[in-house]
């Protein structure tokens, strides 16, 4: 118990970053839609009308930190958010034209708003840049097949001939207003480190989105999640697989 506890908390402070970033859901569940960001170009996007009784938002996640946002319009018509890199848009008033937000860069982001017609809505865009790269070597073939291998097994329960399982005992690792992260396994292979942690939606109204490319960590190879969207009062499961 004692030995568990130690590893999560070692790697604790690598995780909590991402699970610190989860968003309220839109009520619409669409698909993330990814789109290049292009200097001089806007980038389209159809915002719900929010009504009194059902609040309806897009997300935006940008490549870099907001630093600014340029607004053609006044409080009563349209509601924006942000934290860090993502901002959140809240349509009060059928209003069209274009937001413009300025990153940490200094890179200008235009953004061409028109009220979503039907179901043809954006609940969440991520915009990348066209020359995006990674910032750290990529991981060698074979031992991103072991971290898939292993992320695979914590999916299904099942035990790696190559692994150790370790059962958590009942804690709580963090806990907010919004949600509590419980340790549930640790795996321990001969090169990698899976830890399955449980995400719990204390709201009691409103979905929360996990947005998984927040988790980044310099050991961090592979993340995934049982759901991404968590109804109130229901949980997930988070999958974090690490170097040793």
């Amino acid at each position: 118990m004692t030995r568990f506890i130690m590893s999560v908390a070692l790697l604790l402070p690598e995780i909590l970053t991402g699970l610190g970033r989860a968003q309220e859901a839109p009520a619409q569940e669409g698909a993330v839609r990814t789109v290049i960001h292009r200097a001089g170009e806007s980038i389209p996007i159809a915002v719900p009308l929010s009504e009194a009784a059902k609040h309806r938002v897009t997300i935006l996640s940008f490549p870099e930190p907001v630093a600014r946002a340029i607004v053609p319009w006044g409080e009563e018509d349209i509601s924006i958010e942000t934290d860090g890199r993502e901002v959140v848009l809240k349509l009060l008033r059928a209003v069209e034209g274009d937001l413009v937000f300025r990153g940490r860069s200094g890179t200008l982001y235009r953004i061409r708003v028109s009220p979503a017609k039907g179901n043809n809505e954006d609940g969440f865009i991520r915009i990348v840049l066209p020359s995006e790269k990674p910032e750290t070597p990529p991981v060698p073939a074979q031992a991103k097949s072991g971290a898939i291998d292993l992320l695979r097994s914590m999916r299904l329960g099942e035990i790696p001939a190559n692994a150790k399982v370790t059962a958590a005992p009942e804690s709580v690792i963090h806990e907010s207003a919004d949600f509590l992260v419980r340790p549930r396994l640790l795996y321990v292979a001969d090169v990698h480190e899976g830890l399955v942690l449980e995400l719990v939606n204390r709201r009691k109204d409103g979905n929360y989105r996990v947005d998984l490319s927040q988790f980044t960590a310099e050991r961090l190879v592979l993340v995934g999640a049982r759901e991404l969207v968590i109804p109130p009062g229901r949980s997930t499961r988070i999958y974090l697989v690490f170097w040793k």
